[in-house]
């Protein structure tokens, strides 16, 4: 009788990991292989797990893990980018007020665009 063949495993490059605290909490961080230092490098998120007291705490973790995985899945994204050859994957960081100002701008041009569209179906 052939034997069963065993599913693949996925090698995830980037981990989730907890520190326990002294206070009884976990700490979230992440940790990855950095193949040109050939050293793990360690980045620890703003994230922590409480020991579940109320339920409140309950869904606190949860929200936490939530905002940790899919943080985990950008740096993954991030990681393969790189390693394709592919720069400037990361959005640079932005004032808040340069934000507001495009988000301003692109609104200005949406309303432009839709009353150029309207006066055209009107002049038909």
């Amino acid at each position: 009788m052939p034997r069963k063949k065993k599913a693949a495993k996925v090698k995830e490059p980037i981990h989730l990991r907890q520190k326990e605290l002294a206070n009884g909490c976990s700490r979230l961080y992440l940790d990855y292989y950095n193949p040109s230092t050939k050293k793990h490098e360690y980045e620890y998120l703003e994230y922590t797990l409480k020991p579940v007291i109320i339920p409140t705490d309950q869904v606190d973790n949860m929200n936490a893990l939530t905002a940790a995985n899919a943080l985990k899945a950008d740096r993954t994204a991030e990681l393969i980018a790189r390693q394709a050859g592919l720069t400037h994957v990361r959005q640079s960081k932005i004032l808040l007020i340069d934000w507001m100002n495009n988000c301003a701008k692109d609104a200005e041009s949406r309303a432009v665009d839709s009353t150029t569209k309207c006066n055209t179906v009107l002049q038909r």
